[in-house]
């Protein structure tokens, strides 16, 4: 009985462990002396913040929002994703040296920092 109670107990924490995403982004998909633009809110055209250069690295994951989830990416056809997508943009809140804002997430990968 005691192994049972254990084996519960430790089940969601290892969900809770998974479940956060990356710790850190870097930015991706950016042309070189070009940027990735971190703003107020999750929206385009919510107010600029600052710039995040196109190579950066280690910024923290604060928690996106918004993107497909897997059972669309393995359902859905090549136009009903990208017309999902646009309607349901990724945002992710993350924190760029001391700064703190929203990006897009179709410019963020997880990428280690050293």
């Amino acid at each position: 009985m005691i192994k049972n109670v254990i084996i519960l107990c430790l089940l969601p924490l290892s969900v809770f462990a998974t479940a956060d995403g990356p710790t850190f982004y870097g930015v991706e998909g950016v042309a070189k002396g070009h940027h990735l633009t971190l703003r107020e809110k999750p929206t385009f055209d919510a107010t600029p913040i600052t710039y995040i250069p196109h190579n950066t690295i280690c910024l923290e994951n604060l928690g996106c929002q918004g993107g497909i989830s897997l059972k669309d990416f393995q359902t859905l056809s090549e136009n009903e994703l990208a017309k999902k997508i646009k309607e349901n943009p990724r945002w992710c809140k993350i924190k760029y040296n001391s700064t703190i804002g929203w990006a897009f997430g179709k410019f963020l990968t997880e990428k280690p920092c050293p």
